[in-house]
């Protein structure tokens, strides 16, 4: 019995750190905390334990959005983006935060926002009438994209392509029921 204990609470162990494709611990959490990474708030999962910020868009009335990643003390891991009007959040289990073959986590409102996994150097939003826009990831593996469209994102991203350092296409995912090209162009 208390061998099989132990074996449970390793497997949750193990299910627990593994995220993103190469299975371990998100890189803004490989680093220390800086200041301005610590967030203080209660999420529906939980309260924040530990968070990095990893993503800065200021826009051109000098309105600041923070993307930051957080770990709950229920052992969620969330996405949450502050904003002037308020703050947003998405939260799953950290073994569930990105989907079997995702590389990343997307919010979509007035600006499009996400954490990818850590193979990801950057990403290539598809508009819905096919424009492609490449949007760099920060070193923490978040971003910030600003729609620039009088109803924000709503409608307008399509698809999401994830790139590796080298260029090369990792993935596509659909956003919103769009259509992802079926070659890259």
């Amino acid at each position: 019995m208390r061998a099989l204990l132990i074996a449970a609470a390793f497997l949750a162990c193990v299910a627990t750190t593994a995220l993103g494709a190469d299975n371990s611990e998100l890189r803004a959490f490989q680093r220390d905390a800086q200041p301005g990474d610590a967030i203080a708030m209660r999420l529906h999962e939980g309260f924040v334990a530990d968070s990095r910020r990893i993503a800065v868009y200021t826009d051109t009335r000098g309105r600041r959005f923070t993307l930051y990643v957080a770990k709950t003390d229920r052992g969620w891991l969330c996405a949450v983006l502050r904003r002037p009007t308020g703050s947003g959040s998405g939260c799953s289990p950290r073994d569930q935060f990105f989907r079997p073959r995702s590389h990343g986590v997307y919010m979509s409102g007035r600006h499009f926002v996400g954490v990818t996994t850590n193979d990801v150097a950057s990403v290539v939003l598809i508009g819905s009438r096919g424009a492609r826009h490449r949007v760099p990831v920060t070193r923490d593996g978040g971003f910030i994209y600003n729609c620039r469209a009088y109803n924000g994102c709503a409608s307008l991203i399509a698809c999401v392509q994830s790139y590796d350092g080298a260029n090369k296409l990792l993935g596509s995912e659909r956003v919103m029921g769009g259509r992802c090209p079926t070659r890259r162009r």
